[in-house]
C-alpha cells in the first residue's frame, strides 16, 4: 500500500536500451527506446503526406491549449471551466486523428486498391480494419 493514499501502489516497469548519444543531440522517446522493438507491427519508414504539416499544426495548437488549461488548474479556475477547456483539447486531438485516418484512407488505401502499392485485396482490407479501430 502507498502510505497515506489508502490504495495499492502502482509500479511501472520500463526497459531501456544502452546507446551512445552525442552531447547536445535532441532525441524523442522513439529514439531513446530504440523503436521499433522486435515483433512490433510498426515499421519506421519516412511516410509523409501533404496533410501531415496541417495535422502537426493542429496538434501543436492543441498542445498550447493544454498547457494553458494546466495553468488554469494552477490559477484555481472552476471545475466547469476546466472541464469545458479539456473537452475542447480532446476534440482538437480527435479531429487531428480523424484527418490523419481520412487522409490514409483517401491516399494509401485508395492507391493500394488501384494497384499502386502491390498489396493484395486481403492485405488492404486488413489494413483498413486495423486503422478503422482508431475512429
Amino acid at each position: 500500500m502507498d502510505p497515506g493514499s489508502g490504495g495499492p501502489r502502482l509500479q511501472a516497469k520500463a526497459v531501456f536500451r544502452a546507446a551512445t548519444i552525442p552531447t547536445g543531440t535532441r532525441l524523442g522517446v522513439t529514439a531513446l527506446l530504440g523503436y521499433p522493438l522486435p515483433g512490433d507491427r510498426i515499421t519506421m519508414t519516412k511516410h509523409i503526406h501533404e496533410s501531415h504539416p496541417d495535422i502537426v499544426r493542429r496538434l501543436k495548437r492543441a498542445e498550447g491549449h493544454l498547457r494553458r488549461v494546466i495553468g488554469m488548474f494552477d490559477d484555481g479556475r472552476s471545475c466547469l471551466d476546466l472541464a469545458q477547456q479539456l473537452h475542447a483539447v480532446e476534440k482538437a486531438i480527435s479531429e487531428a486523428k480523424k484527418a490523419l485516418i481520412h487522409d490514409h484512407v483517401d491516399h494509401c488505401l485508395d492507391a493500394a486498391t488501384n494497384g499502386g502499392a502491390g498489396k493484395s485485396t486481403k492485405n488492404v482490407v486488413a489494413e483498413f480494419k486495423a486503422i478503422s479501430r482508431y475512429l
